[in-house]
């Protein structure tokens, strides 16, 4: 009985399995300091992502139509460590700013209900 078992199982997991493959990077929207035109899109994205390896995201994920893809590297801010006086770093990270070809992206405004004022009254 047992060994009757054991023979179903290894039959069970013999068959072939459908695979999903996933995308290991996390692509964060930003919504930019400075003011970029209307069909631009600016991202955190790793630092071992190229541009290349940005372009074929936004595309295959997205379905955008890509132009060019310009990066740079953003170096992490200094703070101070109060009671040692230590001086530490946050990480770096890859700023892209991604062009699109026929489509134009507005960041959303979120918080455009909400003023200043409005929120000092509710608290």
């Amino acid at each position: 009985m047992a060994s009757r078992n054991l023979r179903t199982a290894y039959k069970k997991f013999d068959r072939p399995k459908q695979q999903v493959y996933l995308c290991n990077w996390f692509v964060k929207l930003v919504k930019p300091g400075k003011e970029i035109p209307n069909d631009q899109v600016q991202a955190h994205v790793p630092m071992k992502m190229t541009k290349f390896d940005i372009k074929n995201y936004f595309e295959k994920i997205y379905g955008l139509k890509i132009a060019k893809v310009n990066t740079r590297i953003q170096l992490g801010k200094e703070h101070k460590v109060m009671p040692f006086g230590i001086t530490r770093r946050k990480s770096d990270y890859k700023v892209a700013y991604v062009t699109l070809t026929d489509q134009t992206f507005q960041f959303p405004d979120l918080f455009s209900k909400y003023s200043r004022e409005a929120a000092t009254q509710l608290s």
